[in-house]
């Protein structure tokens, strides 16, 4: 996934990709340590353009994953998809001065451009990290499953159990009939 800066100095720049999670090493290793599946193919659309010195990249990426819910344990299949905005930049931000007269020194992360050198721009990376940061924190099947008996171990979205579960090891129990005097 290379864009050369030729294509996108004099016009912006369209493209449309399919590509495999494979293709990209993070995305792999958690394939082979099966913390989650992918279904298809990543399709990826990109428009890039030159903005005066700094070449910036709109895109968004879908594709179909499997994975666990984290309060019932069952498989399910959802939607990956996300926007994102990339700015690409061959040179560290100038230093810019505050109201005191004194130099701040700006990193490429303060600024959040993605440095590049030479004629191309590689976008496995920076896509990579967007396919991340987009996997659910806590997946969930339905946004009102029940999760497991903490008891018995049943799925609660299937049938009640029937276990007592408000009693249990409460560490604030003891604060219950607590009373303060104001």
């Amino acid at each position: 996934m290379i864009l050369r800066i030729k294509d996108i100095e004099d016009k912006s720049l369209s493209l449309t990709l399919e590509e495999s999670p494979d293709d990209f090493p993070v995305l792999a290793e958690m394939i082979k340590k099966g913390e989650y599946e992918f279904n298809s193919l990543l399709n990826i659309r990109i428009e890039a353009r030159k903005i005066i010195s700094d070449f910036e990249v709109k895109g968004r990426f879908t594709t179909e994953i499997k994975i666990t819910c984290s309060r019932c344990l069952k498989v399910y299949n959802t939607a990956l998809e996300a926007d994102f905005y990339l700015v690409f930049s061959k040179e560290n931000p100038e230093e810019v001065d505050n109201s005191d007269n004194e130099g701040i020194e700006l990193s490429a992360f303060d600024t959040q451009l993605i440095l590049f050198h030479g004629e191309e721009i590689d976008l496995e990376e920076a896509i990579q990290d967007q396919v991340v940061m987009a996997f659910p924190i806590k997946p969930l099947c339905t946004e009102d499953c029940s999760g497991l008996c903490v008891k018995c171990g049943n799925d609660l979205n299937n049938k009640e159990c029937g276990c007592d579960r408000s009693s249990g090891n409460n560490q604030f129990a003891a604060l219950k009939d607590l009373k303060l005097n104001k």
